[in-house]
């Protein structure tokens, strides 16, 4: 007998597999869809299923970022890839401000700088 460690076709994780397809499955895939069963085990009480809840906590200053680089994306001209890469250099607008404060260089392209420039200067 075997079953399913996967979701396959119709069956899933856990659910019985006709030998057949199984013996097929384990030839056709590298990584093993089914595994073979001892029949006892079958006859044993089945195992509960644990599920675990998993929070995600964004962190507020990679939110300003992320708002940042919306902002950046609306200017014409800078696109979201471009508004990553001056993310990546200046993750918040108050970085970038002090930057052209100080009338440093920004590592972007002319174009990019001026219009950086324009906005935030």
């Amino acid at each position: 007998m075997y079953r399913a460690i996967v979701e396959i076709g119709e069956y899933k994780v856990g659910e019985e597999v006709p030998t057949e397809k199984a013996e097929y499955w384990l030839k056709v895939y590298k990584i093993p869809q089914v595994e073979k069963v001892d029949e006892e085990i079958e006859e044993s009480e089945p195992e509960e299923e644990t599920k675990v809840e998993t929070k995600q906590i964004e962190d507020s200053s990679k939110i300003k970022v992320l708002e940042f680089e919306k902002e950046l994306a609306k200017i014409k001209g800078i696109g979201f890839k471009t508004a990553w890469d001056i993310t990546k250099v200046f993750p918040t607008e108050d970085k970038l401000r002090e930057a052209i404060s100080h009338d440093d260089e920004l590592p972007f392209r002319d174009d990019i700088e001026k219009k950086l420039r324009e906005k935030y200067g």
